[in-house]
């Protein structure tokens, strides 16, 4: 049985709600990693969450793990369903992401930090995209109320 008082996230209308402070992992992967964590509001325990959870009775695909994302984004797996889970839910192409990830740990390596400056011009960056795409999809959807108000005049 599962015990309601451990649950911290829901869906609620499609998006992952936490109950309380939103837990900012991620840190492990690389630091500019941990920003789109911040920004998207969806680490990898929350995409593995989401994505369990529309999991359809008629499909033979088990849940989502976070070990699996993470392995992913390393690029150690490349199974579909796990990379479609993380575009969709960083608005990012799985190679951008992947790149990120490397282009940071090499840095690492060598013992180099990125500075507060680049580290703020991503944050940026990835802002707009994730702005973006949200103007984008209210146009979509915007434009397919329009069409469907304009069938029912014509009925």
């Amino acid at each position: 049985m599962i015990d309601l008082e451990k649950i911290k996230r829901y869906i609620v209308n499609g998006e992952v709600v936490h109950k309380g402070e939103f837990w900012r992992r991620g840190r492990k992967l690389s630091q500019r990693l941990e920003q789109i964590v911040i920004e998207s509001k969806l680490n990898l325990r929350d995409i593995a969450f989401k994505y369990s959870a529309k999991i359809e009775e008629g499909t033979q695909c088990g849940p989502l793990y976070r070990e699996h994302l993470a392995d992913v984004i390393k690029g150690i797996r490349n199974t579909k369903r796990y990379v479609k889970a993380i575009e969709e839910s960083w608005g990012l192409p799985i190679e951008t992401i992947r790149s990120i990830y490397r282009e940071d740990k090499e840095a690492e390596k060598r013992m180099e930090k990125l500075d507060s400056n680049s580290i703020q011009e991503f944050a940026i960056w990835y802002k707009n995209i994730l702005n973006s795409k949200k103007e984008t999809y209210n146009i979509i959807k915007i434009a397919n109320i329009e069409d469907q108000n304009v069938s029912e005049i014509a009925i």
